[in-house]
């Protein structure tokens, strides 16, 4: 399997945990997910840009859950974007991902966000 497209199936999975995340009804699944989605970034960061930039067209996801995720550890490398997302999807419809997505600029304001 190439490095390409070994990186489109991270992209992928990244995509599916995140939307795990956000629909579990149970914590334990949802802090899987988000366990996993910590280790696909990890992993996509460490093969450098061109897989960082597979991975951060997830910020033009149709689910903003997935949104929400690629922009919160997209403020490492895509400032701008990432912002740009995370603000839209603070002002969009009430729900668990607006919470995650206030939550996440607020540790950004206060330079308390952590990259995995």
């Amino acid at each position: 399997m190439s490095k390409r497209v070994e990186t489109e199936v991270l992209v992928q999975e990244f995509a599916e945990k995140a939307v795990v995340h956000v629909t579990s009804e149970k914590s334990a699944p949802a802090n899987r997910a988000a366990r996993r989605l910590a280790e696909i970034y990890r992993e996509l960061r460490s093969r450098g840009e061109p897989s960082l930039l597979i991975w951060s067209q997830l910020l033009e996801n149709e689910h903003p859950a997935v949104r929400m995720w690629a922009a919160s550890y997209g403020l490492e490398r895509f400032p701008e974007k990432a912002m740009s997302t995370l603000l839209e999807l603070a002002n969009g419809p009430t729900g668990v991902v607006r919470a995650y997505t206030h939550m996440s600029l607020q540790l950004w304001q206060d330079g308390e966000f952590k990259f995995p």
